[in-house]
């Protein structure tokens, strides 16, 4: 459908769009297989700022004015090795439940810093060793979870 199409530029970012959500889609039917152990993950070399700012844009483009959706990405590409549809289904899952907490409007950030995980202290992260990871921070000024809500979230599916 793209070919030839480039001088119609809605149409093209259009295309884009379809592109990527097609993309996401098989990812996401990926992780189900993967967790019903009939699929494998696909670990490879995943720039988290660039998942990140994926994720911005989606989320800007579909929630509307009334919500406020900024960046604060470390410096540089954090570069981590993982599943980067399961890394980017994580963020989105979390900044879409963020929006949704706020339908009046809010303000949504996402971010990304490098952290080191030392042998001790309070700043290590659930990490099997020390060194450096990056820490992706989803927040917002939404209304919370109630406690029910808490009680699963960790649940797959849920």
């Amino acid at each position: 459908l793209a070919v030839g199409r480039e001088s119609d530029s809605e149409l093209a970012d259009g295309l884009a769009e379809i592109t990527h959500a097609s993309r996401r889609a098989a990812d996401l039917t990926n992780q189900l297989l993967a967790y019903t152990r009939r699929g494998t993950s696909q670990d490879a070399p995943v720039d988290v700022n660039e998942i990140v700012n994926d994720v911005a844009d989606a989320i800007g483009l579909h929630a509307g004015h009334a919500l406020t959706v900024t960046r604060n990405l470390c410096q540089g590409s954090p570069v981590v090795m993982g599943d980067g549809g399961q890394i980017r289904e994580a963020i989105f899952n979390l900044a879409v439940n963020a929006a949704e907490a706020m339908p009046g409007g809010g303000e949504l950030a996402l971010a990304t810093e490098i952290v080191a995980a030392e042998e001790s202290g309070r700043d290590r992260p659930e990490a099997d060793q020390p060194g450096r990871y990056v820490r992706v921070s989803v927040t917002d000024t939404g209304v919370g979870m109630d406690s029910e809500t808490l009680d699963h979230i960790f649940e797959p599916f849920f």
